[in-house]
């Protein structure tokens, strides 16, 4: 027999194989990694709102606990102590623990329009270690300034951080 004559054809390969529509496997991998980035910015923001929770509940405590001492070296001593801490947890260590005097004065006041550290009784948690003869803050002084520390919290949570 002739092999020419032979109703042989050529092998035919199949079609390349397509990148789309995925496996099974692919979507479950995407499923799993979106319910994770899910969980995880639901735990960020959840640890936000709980970190300023519980510096406005400190905040309250000092407040209450100045009314019943009155002792405004240790109050204020305590609530720059307490945004110390907050700066610390919001925006790092290192862009706030060593600010002293007008550098931490700026930070205090970057959030905030109205730059409420720069007069009394904000002005205060910036020197008030530093003065022998502090005299007593009024009521008002101290809702002042627990507002204004307030208000900086939140300015801080929502990442309106200072320098």
């Amino acid at each position: 027999m002739n092999p020419s004559e032979l109703p042989l054809r050529d092998i035919h390969l199949p079609d390349p194989i397509g990148w789309w529509p995925l496996a099974p496997g692919w979507w479950v991998l995407l499923a799993v990694l979106l319910v994770a980035i899910a969980l995880a910015t639901w735990r960020y923001l959840r640890q936000d709102r709980r970190l300023l929770r519980l510096a406005t509940r400190e905040l309250n405590g000092l407040q209450r606990r100045y009314a019943q001492t009155i002792d405004a070296r240790e109050f204020l001593l305590r609530v720059s102590q307490l945004l110390r801490r907050f700066a610390m947890a919001k925006v790092g260590r290192e862009r706030s623990a060593g600010l002293q005097g007008s550098a931490w004065q700026e930070f205090l006041n970057a959030p905030l329009p109205d730059a409420p550290f720069s007069q009394l009784p904000g002005q205060l948690l910036i020197d008030a270690v530093y003065r022998p003869d502090l005299p007593p803050l009024d009521k008002q002084q101290v809702s002042r300034l627990s507002a204004d520390c307030r208000r900086w919290l939140n300015a801080l949570s929502t990442g309106k951080a200072g320098p």
